[in-house]
């Protein structure tokens, strides 16, 4: 991942050299200037597919996370509380799904205007990494069946993630401490939930391109979740 941050980066350097050729010969009114357009146009398109694929802050992985109390005891009662919220807010179509390697989760789906926010929370006794993985593969599954394979592909994906836990792990603590990546179109705001602290750990990140679209991610889901913070 590193070497491909180092080329992503060099690439970048690149397209601006490109541009400054390219206003340079359009500044003399030199038909050069036009075709230097089309291949600026062109690399600046497989910038943004080259963006979605790596995280350019990965060299400094460290943000805290935002630390809230919460008033839930159990996951059943949690899950409730924010699914009732969320379908005030305009998610449907609820699925309780139990993953092949045993892990209990809620989906649910909102989506207009080609975009479609999906809602989920997972249970897990202790929280594990590889098991979050296939939680987060299976999410994308049943939102592509949802919004269609094809179709999909022109819509903004966001993701609320919350994984429920008994209590915080080592693990769990490592994660949250970690810079949360967003990709183009692809925008999450994930939160670790403690019963045994009652406290959520909610993820941040340093991508500052993308703040202002995380920070819609993360009001959405504060707004859903305020009956269950204190």
């Amino acid at each position: 991942m590193e070497k491909k941050v180092k080329l992503v980066k060099a690439y970048i350097v690149f397209c601006v050299l490109c541009t400054i050729i390219m206003f340079y010969f359009i500044l003399r009114e030199e038909k050069i200037g036009l075709v230097m357009l089309g291949v600026v146009g062109c690399l600046d398109v497989l910038l943004l597919y080259f963006l979605s694929k790596v995280d350019l802050y990965s060299s400094n992985p460290k943000v805290e996370p935002v630390i809230k109390c919460i008033d839930s005891d159990n996951f059943e009662e949690f899950a409730n509380v924010l699914f009732e919220e969320a379908e005030k807010k305009g998610f449907c179509d609820t699925e309780s799904i139990v993953s092949n390697d045993g892990i209990e989760m809620l989906l649910a789906f909102q989506h207009k205007n080609k975009e479609v926010t999906t809602l989920q929370a997972i249970w897990m006794k202790d929280f594990n990494e590889t098991l979050l993985e296939n939680a987060t593969e299976l999410f994308w599954k049943e939102t592509e069946k949802k919004i269609g394979k094809r179709k999909i592909q022109g819509y903004a994906v966001q993701l609320i993630q919350c994984i429920c836990v008994e209590g915080m792990n080592e693990d769990a603590r490592e994660f949250v401490n970690q810079n949360l990546p967003q990709d183009v179109d692809r925008y999450q705001t994930l939160s670790i939930i403690s019963f045994e602290e009652k406290q959520i750990y909610i993820c941040q990140t340093k991508h500052k391109i993308f703040d202002e679209r995380f920070k819609d991610v993360e009001g959405i889901f504060l707004e859903i979740a305020k009956k269950i913070l204190r």
